[in-house]
């Protein structure tokens, strides 16, 4: 009797469809998890085409990802690692109330006039009562407009607009 050899066992290669499902699944997953850090980086582009594509795709995609609760892994990572820097703390003396005083003497009046005016205190700006900051101007201001938002915006006491 003659016995047959088995044929050698050869792994198979995946299809390519195969491979771009598992290859377009994972890069949705990762942009899941950093939809946060995606958005960042997207605005603080510099403006242009760029930033709003980037734009264009990160915004849903961040607001996607947290109603599925896709960042608390990414937040839990960064609180571990230290990441999660608190904003800084910003205050800014305010005066209770500013007094004036003035005193005018014209050619033809005897008595000196003396006028009093009082400004009423400037409110307090808070986390709850930001101060709201308005930014305009011509050319010049797309370079520096951006970065003062992201600097104001970081303070937690300015809302930019």
């Amino acid at each position: 009797m003659t016995t047959v050899p088995a044929p050698p066992t050869q792994s198979r290669p995946l299809a390519a469809g195969r491979v771009l499902v598992v290859l377009l699944v994972a890069l949705v997953g990762g942009a899941l998890l950093n939809a946060d850090a995606l958005l960042r980086t997207a605005e603080r582009q510099e403006l242009g085409t760029g930033r709003t594509v980037a734009l264009a795709f990160a915004e849903p995609l961040a607001a996607v990802s947290e109603f599925l609760r896709l960042t608390a892994p990414r937040s839990a990572v960064d609180d571990a690692l230290g990441r999660n820097q608190p904003r800084r703390d910003v205050t800014a003396a305010t005066p209770s109330s500013t007094t004036s005083t003035t005193t005018t003497l014209l050619p033809d009046q005897a008595e000196p006039t003396t006028t009093t005016t009082t400004l009423s205190p400037l409110r307090t700006v808070s986390e709850t009562a930001p101060l709201d900051l308005l930014i305009i101007g011509d050319s010049f201001a797309e370079l520096f407009g951006p970065a003062l938002v992201n600097r104001s915006s970081d303070t937690g006491v300015v809302d930019a607009v």
